[in-house]
């Protein structure tokens, strides 16, 4: 998160016509809250972060690694974009380029969407520059809930489990959240 940098990102790629938020609820909804991390473009955190992680460039070749029990472990990661889409290739582009910066060796994977969905849709991935569009009333158990139809990313937490019924059940019934 500290190395991609979301106001140029606004600026540059949607020419200002994007609105910037912590969350993925915008700032529209009855259910964005204000009050949560922001994690903004900040590369000397993100730097700092893998230096404690134990990431170092020991052999001076621009790419992090450390020691693991399996050996020597570099840095890499691999971005998945859908090729079709000129904004996400640009974000990809700009996130490949803070990463390298980083010590990361990155490999951008723009495809054809059939492709990219398939993969998106089975977690082939290890970052994605994707988007959902959603209403301002939405109920969110299907993008966030354990086992959620579109929770593609894997997040799962009982608690919030419980929190997502409850809101969707108090949306079902007219309360404002």
């Amino acid at each position: 998160a500290y190395a991609l940098p979301k106001k140029e990102i606004a600026e540059n790629i949607y020419l200002q016509y994007a609105t910037l938020t912590a969350t993925p609820i915008s700032p529209h909804s009855y259910l964005y809250e204000e009050n949560v991390i922001d994690y903004g473009y900040d590369t000397v955190m993100a730097a700092t972060l893998l230096k404690n992680a134990g990431w170092t460039d020991s052999d001076g070749n621009k790419v992090l690694e450390k020691e693991t029990e399996s050996g020597m472990t570099f840095l890499e990661v691999t971005i998945l974009v859908n090729a079709e889409n000129d904004a996400r290739v640009q974000i990809g582009e700009r996130l490949k380029e803070e990463l390298t910066l980083l010590g990361f060796q990155v490999t951008l994977e723009a495809v054809p969407y059939d492709v990219f969905a398939e993969r998106f849709e089975g977690g082939d991935y290890d970052l994605v520059i994707a988007g959902w569009k959603m209403p301002l009333s939405v109920n969110l158990e299907s993008f966030f809930a354990t086992n959620g139809r579109y929770n593609y990313i894997g997040y799962a937490d009982e608690q919030t489990d419980i929190l997502l019924r409850e809101a969707a059940a108090a949306n079902a019934e007219g309360f404002v959240l």
